[in-house]
């Protein structure tokens, strides 16, 4: 950016030096502005999640990761239903499988989770 602005300046007169000194200065308070937003998706594990999740809702690891987070807190209605939207995702990743698995078990319910886990039954059956 400095260095446009250092190029505008020599071909500009004075008063082209003023504006791009001002839309430089505009431009940096803007760049300043979005990255001070973006510092309290920093703040935890959780907010970072939840941010990436806004961007991308079917990312099956964000998913499961916030659902261990939520499991943690003892929020374990909210950790099975993230368990499961990661499961509808990517079916084939072991983690959301035993993470439900888990959660039910806390919650005292006779339920098993969907299916068996797929990687899991594999490497039974290759033993």
């Amino acid at each position: 950016m400095a260095a446009i602005g250092a190029l505008v300046q020599k071909r500009a007169g004075a008063a082209g030096r003023r504006g791009v000194s001002v839309l430089l200065l505009v431009a940096a308070l803007a760049c300043a502005a979005r990255t001070w937003a973006r510092c309290a998706d920093w703040r935890d594990d959780e907010a970072l999640l939840r941010s990436a999740l806004r961007v991308v809702p079917r990312n099956a690891k964000m998913l499961s990761n916030l659902a261990a987070i939520r499991a943690s807190q003892g929020r374990l209605d909210e950790a099975e239903e993230l368990a499961r939207r990661a499961i509808d995702v990517r079916p084939e990743r072991d983690q959301p499988y035993l993470l439900l698995a888990s959660v039910l078990q806390k919650r005292g319910r006779g339920e098993q989770p969907p299916s068996p886990c797929p990687a899991a039954a594999r490497r039974r059956t290759a033993s």
